[in-house]
């Protein structure tokens, strides 16, 4: 933005005029400066007030060259503004856009491939059971010595031994049908049971009657099917059972199973027992007995598990 100022100019008269003023004026000696004077002021009076210029502002009356003089007045400079720039602002035109469709990808179809297998067989541990035997054992004791037949663990298995009790002398009977005993001929075929089966029900006996099953009690159980839970049930319902055990209180049962199971009367097995019978069956005792190593360990003893 910039000012320019405009000076004040006499626009009315040139100097060639304003000479010719002077020397009219001069060569007026011959006039009386008193009446000149008078008339002057008489007739500037007249004049100015006749003069549409008198009320004008942009005029005043110069003495010297009487006449108005138009005066262009100094003032504040008017600036020169620069116009503001019309600015056309062309609006920005959202592009149209047509969205690409989602596409799902066909997964491409990949038939598997089976892996092969070769199948592992898997592995069987055969119920042992007792060799066929057809022999007779010959057997002599002194009248003194007991005998009694064992399952002894020999590594995985049992073996079925006859032992002299006073000399530990052990006598596999594997493959014999039969004993002649101090010629007394016993048949031996209730002993040819699967010796898991025979082991049980050996260990059951311990528990409920605090002794061997003996050859009665085998044989009756030949016929009970070889499953633990068969063979607890079968003890527990027999005759031996029910009347050794229908006079006892619930603290008596617990103490005598506790000296049949540990040989011992320790008192934290018998409140285990007494209380475990509040919401158990007897069978319940039996098999968790059956399971339970200080149970067989004592069972087992010396010479092995105990059958007759």
């Amino acid at each position: 933005m910039s000012f320019t100022t405009k000076p004040t100019t006499l626009t009315s008269i040139s100097v060639g005029a304003m000479l010719a003023v002077a020397i009219t004026n001069a060569n007026a000696n011959a006039l009386d400066l008193s009446t000149a004077a008078a008339g002057n002021k008489v007739a500037k009076a007249t004049s100015q007030s006749a003069d549409p210029r008198a009320s004008d502002p942009n005029y005043y009356f110069s003495s010297l060259l009487q006449t108005y003089v138009k005066v262009t007045p100094t003032g504040t400079p008017t600036p020169t503004v620069s116009p503001t720039p019309t600015v056309t602002i062309t609006p920005t035109t959202t592009p149209s856009v047509t969205p690409t469709p989602s596409v799902t990808p066909t997964p491409p179809s990949v038939t598997p491939t089976p892996p092969v297998v070769t199948p592992t067989p898997p592995i069987v541990t055969p119920t042992p059971t007792a060799t066929e035997a057809t022999g007779t054992l010959k057997y002599s004791s002194k009248p003194n010595e007991a005998i009694g037949i064992y399952l002894m663990r020999n590594l995985t298995k049992y073996d079925l031994v006859l032992i002299n009790e006073a000399t530990d002398e052990p006598t596999s009977l594997e493959t014999f049908a039969k004993i002649d005993l101090n010629n007394a001929t016993y048949d031996l075929d209730f002993l040819k049971q699967p010796t898991g089966k025979l082991k049980n029900i050996a260990l059951a006996s311990q528990i409920l009657f605090g002794k061997e099953p003996g050859a009665n009690l085998l044989n009756e159980l030949k016929s009970v099917p070889d499953s633990l839970d068969a063979v607890i049930s079968a003890l527990v319902k027999s005759d031996a059972a029910v009347t050794a055990f229908k006079s006892l209180s619930g603290h008596e049962l617990a103490v005598k199973l506790t000296k049949n199971a540990l040989g011992s009367s320790d008192a934290d097995a018998i409140g285990f027992i007494e209380n475990y019978l509040k919401t158990n069956t007897l069978a319940d005792l039996v098999k968790l007995g059956v399971g339970f190593k200080p149970v067989s360990n004592y069972a087992f003893g010396a010479n092995g598990l105990k059958l007759i």
